[in-house]
């Protein structure tokens, strides 16, 4: 084991004796994110309108999707290996892996400003541009944050969710107040608060840059039996508002956009359920595996329902309120992505239960089909339906996924049943009692 990166203990550890380093202090942490992406979004209604909310949705979703792309897995093998306590060994590889992706995000930068976002003014596309390429920035401290969650630190975790929308929603604030804001603005803050994630994130995990490192072909190897699992997932999260624009216009991109991000704030629950379990399934025995994954399947999916519903309801209820009249047309693709909510929860849980085992292929081919499902859908109901064609796209599929994964899982529906006492496991997971 690799010493040289706990050779100076971080002031931080402090910050899991002082809070309550529980699970919920992720779900927490990510319900405060969410809500501050919302006050972001409520800015880009008001100032922007449904245009502009669609043309922010597809800079973001750019600036979002790439780094996972480039990032081939990465940060799933940094998460498996931290978890065996080879922590310093493992950050060195990611670094020199992310560091080599530079070259191939500056040209995937030029493409999808070239042709996808190809609408946006040429001031718009030129700060797109230039996010797209710090994308090695963002895989730096995604591994980071896969340390601390393996480590189970999850205050810290929390912390380092947290840098990125706090950093964006304060400058946008203040833009707003100036009368500057912009679509300009808001992707400039984007990138301000990725650069901020990653100093605080570098200062909770101080691994040295010169020391071992795990042999780079072995993380090559590994991290590509989960690329395709973390680019599929990622595709079908964001490639959407990438793809829509040209599809069905930036209008209705903007209703479909309010829709998504509503319905993807339970994703709160599936980080702080995936904290909980990782690292218990990574290091029990095999004969024991099985029972781990499925009380995490299980608990996903009691968390993922009651979630749908509380999406379906609210967003029926809070978007005309929120974001006004001029966004009603958000509504109806709200409630029918309530039920993607239940699939995109629980998929999330259970595919990184599959990496906790190393079944990085068995994650891709769940992501894969989910992903070509919801495109071909795309492209079939949204040039006529809208943003609720997309909806249906999305929702069903998330839901293939979750039946893919839960197939992978070796599942049945007796083992996913309730009852009194997985009830009770359930929200044991989430309290961490």
């Amino acid at each position: 084991m690799d010493l040289s990166s706990s050779a100076l203990p971080s002031p931080h550890d402090g910050l899991n004796a002082l809070m309550l380093n529980r699970p919920s202090i992720i779900a927490l942490g990510r319900i405060a994110s969410v809500a501050l992406g919302l006050i972001n979004t409520w800015m880009v209604a008001q100032f922007l309108g449904p245009e502009g909310r669609g043309n922010t949705a597809a800079a973001l979703s750019a600036l979002l999707l790439v780094p996972i792309i480039m990032g081939l897995g990465i940060p799933m093998v940094v998460r498996r290996w931290a978890s065996t306590g080879q922590i310093g060994e493992v950050i060195r590889s990611a670094r020199l892996l992310a560091a080599a992706t530079l070259i191939p995000s500056i040209l995937l930068a030029w493409l999808i400003v070239t042709y996808p976002l190809a609408g946006l003014t040429e001031k718009e596309r030129t700060v797109t541009f230039i996010g797209i390429c710090l994308a090695p920035l963002t895989i730096l401290w995604v591994c980071d944050e896969s340390v601390l969650v393996a480590e189970r630190k999850y205050a810290q975790v929390a912390l380092v969710q947290l840098v990125l929308p706090v950093t964006a929603v304060s400058i946008n604030l203040v833009c707003a107040i100036s009368n500057t804001f912009s679509v300009f603005a808001f992707v400039i803050s984007s990138i301000i608060g990725a650069a901020m994630t990653l100093a605080i994130s570098s200062f909770m995990i101080r691994v040295a840059l010169r020391g071992p490192h795990l042999s780079l072909a072995l993380t090559i190897r590994e991290a590509l039996t989960y690329a395709g699992s973390q680019s599929a997932e990622a595709a079908s999260n964001r490639l959407d508002q990438l793809l829509l624009l040209p599809l069905m216009g930036s209008i209705q991109l903007g209703f479909y956009s309010i829709a998504a991000t509503v319905a993807a704030v339970p994703l709160t629950i599936a980080y702080a359920l995936t904290a909980r379990f990782y690292r218990d399934i990574a290091q029990s025995p095999a004969v024991n595996r099985l029972a781990i994954q499925a009380e995490a399947a299980r608990a996903s999916i009691y968390w993922a329902v009651l979630a749908g519903v509380t999406v379906a309801f609210g967003g029926w209820v809070l978007i005309p309120v929120v974001f006004g009249a001029d966004f009603s047309g958000a509504i109806l693709p709200c409630v029918l992505a309530s039920l993607g909510t239940v699939g995109l929860v629980a998929s999330q849980v259970c595919s990184n239960a599959l990496a906790a085992d190393n079944r990085g292929k068995a994650m891709t081919y769940a992501q894969l089909a989910g992903l070509i499902v919801a495109i071909i859908l795309m492209f079939l109901l949204a040039p006529t339906w809208g943003a609720a064609g997309a909806a249906i796209a999305s929702t069903t599929g998330y839901l293939v996924t979750l039946l893919w994964v839960l197939s992978a899982l070796k599942l049945t529906l007796r083992d996913l049943l309730p009852s009194r006492a997985r009830a009770r496991s359930a929200l044991a997971a989430m309290t961490g009692e």
